[in-house]
């Protein structure tokens, strides 16, 4: 059975009851509305899989703020959805995670990425200390950047300019290596020159490989 319900009228604020979606009922279901500031009420709606769009939408059925009233009890569907309609929506669902799932991963691997690390190679390219410098990261650290209510922990980095090393005597008696030429530079202002972009294509793969195979589990 389609959907019987008030569609609004091309553009206009204008709206008609009409019957539309036949074999695109997905489900039919209820949820809580706020109707005014503080006035809550079920409102009934029914999903239904627009071809036109290709994808799913939410069709109310329920007119204005009036629950009870004629206009509203109208509106009625029944889940009606063909296979053909089921699979264009699950086909959806799949596409759907699987494009949340590469962007979110792909920015946790860029922000991986990009992050210094000791041994890393790094270019200063702005900032008011040692701007064109390049050279390996000896020493990562966390400090603050600038001063009172505005204070964060940012990343400041070591940057060797020399091979130059240095034994030296700690507290605890042991003896480490230290570099000699060292300048010192918020990673912010630097760029890390033996970064190594994500596979794009390998990833999407990967993720599409585990969403289907999850759904394939699933059905």
């Amino acid at each position: 059975m389609p959907v019987t319900a008030h569609f609004r009228v091309g553009d206009t604020h204008k709206w008609e009851l009409d019957t539309r979606y036949e074999g695109a009922v997905l489900e039919v279901g209820s949820r809580t509305v706020q109707v005014m500031s503080d006035i809550w009420d079920t409102e009934f709606y029914a999903k239904v899989w627009d071809e036109a769009t290709g994808k799913p939408l939410d069709v109310s059925l329920y007119y204005s703020n009036e629950s009870s009233s004629e206009k509203t009890k109208a509106c009625k569907a029944t889940v009606d959805a063909t296979p053909e309609v089921k699979e264009a929506y699950r086909r959806w669902k799949i596409d759907r995670a699987i494009e949340y799932r590469f962007e979110r991963r792909l920015r946790d691997l860029e922000s991986e990425a990009i992050a210094f690390r000791k041994d890393d190679i790094a270019k200063v390219v702005k900032g008011r200390t040692a701007t064109g410098v390049e050279g390996k990261v000896v020493v990562v650290l966390e400090k603050p950047y600038r001063a009172g209510w505005s204070t964060s922990f940012e990343k400041k980095l070591g940057i060797a300019t020399s091979d130059r090393t240095e034994m030296v005597l700690a507290s605890n008696g042991r003896k480490y290596e230290r570099y000699q030429d060292v300048v010192w530079v918020w990673a912010r202002n630097c760029e890390k020159l033996n970064y190594v972009p994500v596979d794009q294509v390998k990833l999407l793969e990967e993720v599409r490989n585990e969403i289907e195979g999850q759904y394939r589990l699933a059905a």
